[in-house]
């Protein structure tokens, strides 16, 4: 019912969906971008509704717990920034039979000149792949592309996103910054 609903809510909206199914894939993390307003968490939501698999996201625990019968029926983790929040939601997938981790790698509103890393760490420390999924605002359109598996070259695999996301167009392009991540020192 619930992804019939979905489903039934983007097409009067007039968005398609551009989905397959993965039925082989068990566990993983999703990327999500481009991230340039607060309607796209609508737009995935309704995107992750209308497939039949165990979508989850981080949500900060202060947020969580003021909105939480909404927070908790869209699949929102609560989490506290800080040391082992990574290694906690590690283990999290690694005790789920099946979930799949939605992230942000821009992080918050507005522009960011970096991704932020922690949806690469979690992937390869939890053994899990990736896969990128996207809004576009000029054809209307949501999707998902291939799972990739992290081969632990960030900067060769951040290349994959590079050219996935690179004809996309955001709410507000001038805030979707480049698909690159900081190099290491």
């Amino acid at each position: 019912m619930r992804q019939w609903v979905a489903r039934t809510i983007l097409k009067l909206l007039g968005w398609k969906l551009d989905v397959y199914d993965f039925y082989d894939i068990k566990k993983g993390v999703i990327t999500i971008a481009p991230h340039t307003s607060n309607w796209d968490w609508l737009y995935w939501i309704l995107l992750a509704f209308s497939t039949d698999k165990p979508f989850r996201y981080l949500l900060k625990d202060t947020l969580y717990y003021r909105f939480r019968p909404l927070m908790k029926a869209t699949g929102a983790i609560p989490t506290k920034k800080g040391k082992g929040m990574v290694e906690g939601v590690v283990e999290k997938i690694k005790e789920a039979d099946s979930i799949f981790l939605v992230l942000s790698p821009e992080g918050v509103l507005p522009r960011t000149e970096y991704w932020h890393t922690g949806f690469y760490r979690i992937a390869t420390m939890a053994n899990v792949p990736i896969a990128p999924v996207y809004i576009d605002y000029k054809t209307k359109t949501l999707g998902y592309g291939e799972f990739m598996y992290p081969t632990g070259d960030i900067e060769k695999d951040i290349e994959f996103f590079a050219d996935f996301y690179k004809d996309f167009t955001p709410r507000h392009p001038e805030q979707f910054g480049p698909v690159r991540v900081k190099a290491e020192s």
